[in-house]
């Protein structure tokens, strides 16, 4: 039917009556259908076109003779470049799976969006400007794109890291937005350089990455068993996420703790965070001065989660002075819950001492959280140990599992464009 020359005339005629389209141009008469809707469009509001066979030919035919006044909801997969369509002033834009060596350059695709000043959601999985070089980089020079109305930005399965950092460079979006990178290991290189790989030198346009409230950083072990993160940490989706939204920054995957740290402390404004949840193996490595320099940098936080946790994290909250009254060089005063992996000798007697002390200063513990630790063949809170930490802390709480203890403060994750991108559901922006 779709070979009909009186079929495709009868379709075109439809062009001024069209309101929404989805269109998938398969086989030899893709082409052809595409080409059939050759009428200006007065009232297309939503085009999808999902090309399912990868020709060379990576340009999108014109269509609606270049004319669609009122579209505002776009997804293209495969086509790179739409010279004789003048889509502008969207709202939702989605694009996928587009050809490496045709993608137009920063420059260009600036331009693109620049025309789409109300955008709401914009998706780019592995698709969008080319692969970052020094040329195009000068030639943009210091351009930004803003974009007051976006609601979330998702950029996905790029191949350059560089590429992120130098596009999200050019973007101005609000706090209101949502921000979610994710990448494939294969293409981090080091982990713990994901971050200061994708983040560019000012942050100070990217509302999501600005007054952080809350940082969460989860291992793929211990995502296991979450809502929303089943199947992340299996084969070709052994990746990295950053996920930012709402004052709260996600970073998902296996990171060099030791070596992220750093470039969190250095490039984010930690003065108003409240709650850092560390669940990673990585913890162990970060020495008693990385922790004491991490937590001087959040004086306002009040919840922390570390899975597991050691003597070097504990020791820098302990005022060693041991006064009665609150030292001012007390770290992290307003700290009111702790939650802990048991499983060394010295966490529960140092728990039990900080307790006892914040509780003389003033400042007692409000809750603490003791989780166990199924490696170790140390016991788990005992009776004795509970009634002292009870004389000192309003709450106390043992667990068994790490995912019973971060499972209420699951991540924001994963977003519909990483579902829908998995081809988990198909999600229409």
């Amino acid at each position: 039917m779709l070979n009909n020359d009186d079929f495709l005339k009868q379709l075109g005629s439809l062009c001024g009556d069209i309101e929404e389209l989805y269109i998938e141009p398969k086989y030899s008469y893709g082409h052809g259908l595409l080409t059939t809707f050759d009428r200006p469009a007065p009232l297309l509001r939503s085009l999808t076109i999902g090309r399912v066979s990868m020709y060379p030919d990576e340009r999108l035919p014109q269509m609606f003779a270049g004319s669609t006044p009122k579209l505002e909801r776009l997804t293209l997969r495969g086509y790179v470049r739409w010279p004789d369509n003048a889509f502008s002033d969207l709202t939702h834009l989605c694009l996928h799976d587009q050809f490496q060596h045709a993608r137009p350059s920063l420059a260009e695709f600036l331009d693109f969006l620049d025309a789409s000043p109300r955008l709401e959601q914009l998706v780019l999985v592995d698709a969008g400007p080319t692969v970052w070089n020094a040329q195009d980089a000068e030639i943009v020079g210091g351009r930004v794109v803003s974009l007051p109305r976006l609601k979330c930005l998702d950029i996905g399965y790029w191949d350059s890291v560089r590429s992120v950092m130098e596009f999200l460079s050019h973007m101005d979006i609000s706090d209101s937005a949502a921000l979610n990178v994710w990448s494939r290991s294969c293409t981090v290189g080091s982990s713990g350089n994901f971050l200061k790989s994708i983040l560019p030198p000012d942050l100070r346009r990217l509302g999501p990455l600005r007054s952080l409230t809350t940082i969460r950083v989860t291992s793929r072990t211990h995502m296991q068993g979450l809502p929303g993160t089943r199947g992340m940490g299996n084969g070709d989706e052994n990746i990295h996420v950053l996920s930012a939204h709402n004052g709260t920054l996600q970073l998902l995957g296996d990171f060099n703790v030791p070596e992220a740290f750093p470039t969190i402390l250095d490039r984010f404004d930690l003065t108003h965070m409240q709650t850092l949840t560390l669940s990673s193996g990585e913890a162990l490595r970060l020495s008693e001065s990385q922790w004491k320099r991490v937590l001087s940098s959040v004086p306002r936080l009040r919840t922390l989660t570390v899975l597991p946790a050691t003597s070097s994290l504990l020791l820098p909250l302990l005022d060693h002075s041991e006064q009665a009254s609150p030292a001012a060089h007390l770290l992290c005063p307003e700290l009111g819950s702790i939650t802990v992996m048991d499983g060394r000798e010295s966490t529960i007697p140092l728990l039990v001492r900080l307790a006892a002390q914040r509780l003389r200063q003033g400042r007692p513990l409000q809750k603490l959280c003791v989780v166990g630790d199924a490696r170790s063949e140390i016991a788990a809170l005992d009776g004795d140990a509970q009634m002292q930490l009870l004389g000192c802390v309003t709450e106390v709480e043992y667990k068994e599992r790490v995912a019973d203890a971060v499972r209420a403060e699951s991540p924001q994750w994963p977003s519909a464009a990483y579902i829908w991108a998995r081809g988990a559901s198909q999600v229409s922006v």
